[in-house]
C-alpha cells in the first residue's frame, strides 16, 4: 500500500446512557442526527484503497478543522516525516491548516468552503476562450437578488503540480473510501450501540472496531485479488456454514482410562468448498487431538 497518500475524515458516535465517566463525551454536532446524546468524534486516516492507518478519539464538541494539526503530528510521530499527500474535505480547511501542511512540506488536495465559490463564479461559466460552456451543475437558484451556479459545484485547492482538473477531482473523490469505512464500522462491525461509560473502555471499544475494520478491508483486498469481488460480508457468511465437531472418546491404556477429545471438521457444502478453493485455503483432514485427560487409574 502507498502510505504517502492519506485520506482524512471525521465522524461521531453517540452513547447510550449518560456517559458520566467519559471525559471526552459531550454534546456536539451529531452526524447521526442524535444531538440529544453525548458523543465523541473519531478522526480516521486511511489509504486510497480504504485501508485504515490511524485513528484518534476527540471530544464530542470538537470541530473538524481543529483536529487536523493533531492528526498530522500523530502521523509524523508514528510513521515519520515525509512529503505526504493529504486529501481532506472543506470542513477541515483553514489558512492555519494549510500553513501547517506547507511547513511540513506536505502536498494537499482539499475542498474549500462554499463561500469561496462566489469569487470564482464567473469562471464556472467560461472556458479559456471566453465562451459559455455547459456545466454538470444544478440549475441556477436565487440567493437574494443574485442567481448563482455554485450549487453542486466544488472548488478544490492544491499545491501539487498536477493541472488536469479531472485527475484532481478523482483524487479528491477518493475521500468516499473514508466515508465508506465509517459506514462499515457503524453497520457491519458493530461500532454502535456504545454502552461503555468510562473513557478507557470507550477507547478500547473503538480500538477493537478499528482493528476489525483493518482486517475486514485487508480481507476485501485479498478477495479482489482472487477475483471474488469485494463483499467481505458474503465471504464471512459462506465460511460460517462450515462446521466442526468435538468428540469425546474414552480409551483404555493399561490400567488407565484416558478421555481423548478430538476435533473434526465437517465437509463443506459445494459453494463453500468452491470459495475455499478460489482462496487457496484447505480444511484440515481427519481428526485432531485437542485434549488428553486421564480420568482414572484402575488398580
Amino acid at each position: 500500500m502507498d502510505f504517502e497518500f492519506l485520506l482524512y475524515d471525521v465522524t461521531s458516535t453517540y452513547f447510550e446512557g449518560l456517559a458520566e465517566g467519559n471525559e471526552k463525551a459531550t454534546r456536539g454536532y451529531s452526524r447521526d442526527h442524535r444531538g440529544d446524546c453525548k458523543q465523541v468524534c473519531i478522526g480516521l486516516v486511511c489509504t486510497p484503497e480504504g485501508l485504515p492507518l490511524n485513528f484518534e478519539v476527540f471530544a464530542g464538541n470538537r470541530t473538524e478543522v481543529t483536529t487536523v494539526g493533531d492528526m498530522v503530528r500523530k502521523m509524523e510521530e508514528r510513521f515519520g516525516k515525509a512529503e505526504r499527500v493529504w486529501v481532506m474535505d472543506r470542513g477541515m480547511v483553514s489558512e492555519g491548516n494549510i500553513s501547517l501542511l506547507r511547513e511540513r512540506k506536505a502536498l494537499y488536495r482539499v475542498g474549500t468552503p462554499k463561500s469561496h465559490l462566489r469569487a470564482y463564479e464567473a469562471e464556472l461559466v467560461r472556458d479559456e476562450k471566453g465562451r459559455a460552456i455547459a456545466l454538470e451543475l444544478s440549475c441556477p437558484v436565487e440567493e437574494g437578488e443574485h442567481p448563482t451556479l455554485a450549487k453542486g459545484a466544488y472548488l478544490l485547492r492544491t499545491n501539487s503540480t498536477e493541472t488536469d482538473p479531472a485527475k484532481l477531482w478523482r483524487w479528491y473523490m477518493q475521500l468516499t473510501q473514508a466515508e465508506a469505512a465509517f459506514r462499515t464500522a457503524k453497520s457491519d462491525i458493530g461500532l454502535r450501540p456504545v454502552y461503555h461509560q468510562k473513557t478507557e473502555r470507550v477507547e478500547a471499544h473503538l480500538l477493537v472496531c478499528f482493528l476489525s475494520l483493518a482486517l475486514r478491508r485487508t480481507l476485501e483486498m485479498w478477495m479482489s485479488g482472487k477475483g471474488l469481488g469485494s463483499s467481505a460480508r458474503k465471504l464471512v457468511e459462506a465460511v460460517g456454514t462450515i462446521r466442526f465437531m468435538d468428540l469425546s472418546v474414552p480409551v483404555r491404556r493399561g490400567n488407565r482410562t484416558v478421555k481423548l477429545k478430538l476435533r473434526t471438521v465437517a465437509k463443506p457444502d459445494p459453494d463453500a468448498a468452491l470459495l475455499l478453493a478460489h482462496l487457496g485455503l484447505r480444511l484440515p483432514k481427519g481428526s485432531r487431538l485437542i485434549e488428553n485427560v486421564v480420568e482414572k487409574t484402575t488398580p
